[in-house]
């Protein structure tokens, strides 16, 4: 992991990030960022890659369940 400071945010405008870690396939990510950022957030086909827009993180256990019978 990469520490990083950005000192005192002295605008008057909120400053906002992302905190990404990066991992394994096996591991998926715990922030469901397609569904917080939107579908039309970024158009680049490798960005949404790396985002994890090609991987849907299920909201509910009975969404998870579904998405297992599907696999089956």
């Amino acid at each position: 992991m990469t520490f990083h400071s950005g000192g005192i945010n002295v605008t008057d405008r909120p400053r906002r990030a992302v905190n990404h870690i990066y991992s394994i396939p096996l591991l998926r990510q715990q922030i469901d960022l397609p569904g917080a950022l939107g579908e039309t957030f970024v158009t680049d086909g490798e960005l949404r890659k790396l985002l994890g827009y090609g991987l849907r993180i299920p909201g509910t256990v009975a969404e998870y369940l579904a998405s297992r019978i599907r696999k089956s």
